[in-house]
């Protein structure tokens, strides 16, 4: 009798998860006269076509890159010179949830001789809500010492007072959540007015 494809590999398994990583394990196929020389590894979000990401004949594999909470379905096959086996069964999991992304589009909306409103975009949470922000501000000069204001989470704007006339100031913002401090935006530097004339 000629020898015919592997079994499906078995017992695929999630046993670690991050953020952005998970770390699988599974039994070997079962051999039908014909050793399996490799399993084809295929990996898919919610939605999205699944893609082979791994293809090699050990039995563990760390998927990295991953997005933040996000479900992902996995499946299995064996591959022989007589064949490829059966799928797996689908095998769910989700990534854990993360820190924000850097808060969008930081800008001054507008300013007087000593106050600044500056604003931003909502960040993406990655599976946790934004429970607030911080904005960092200074002078370019270096005179006044960095400060950090921290915002309601509902707001995406915050005017800055008691401000100094003529003054460029350096300013960037972060967002936070359950998880921790996101990264910060990329600083901006806004000048306040001139003083206005003595009557």
């Amino acid at each position: 009798m000629a020898p015919g494809p592997p079994d499906p590999p078995t017992d695929l398994e999630v046993t670690y998860r991050t953020a952005s990583s998970a770390q699988l394990k599974w039994q070997p196929s079962v051999e039908r006269g014909c050793p399996a020389t490799s399993c084809m590894l295929e990996l898919s979000a919610a939605g999205a076509e699944r893609q082979v990401v791994y293809t090699d004949s050990t039995s563990s594999h760390v998927l990295r890159a991953l997005r933040p909470a996000t479900s992902y379905t996995v499946r299995l096959k064996a591959q022989s010179k007589a064949g490829p086996s059966d799928w797996t069964p689908p095998t769910l999991f989700s990534t854990t949830p993360s820190t924000p992304a850097q808060p969008l589009h930081f800008s001054m909306v507008s300013c007087t001789h000593t106050s600044l409103l500056v604003g931003w975009a909502v960040p993406e949470s990655n599976g946790a809500p934004v429970t607030g922000y911080h904005i960092e501000v200074n002078t370019v000069s270096g005179r006044m010492a960095t400060q950090k204001i921290p915002v309601h989470a509902m707001e995406t704007q915050q005017l800055m007072e008691n401000l100094q006339p003529s003054t460029k100031y350096r300013l960037r913002v972060q967002a936070e959540n359950a998880m921790g401090q996101g990264p910060f935006s990329p600083y901006i530097v806004a000048s306040t007015l001139h003083p206005p004339p003595p009557p």
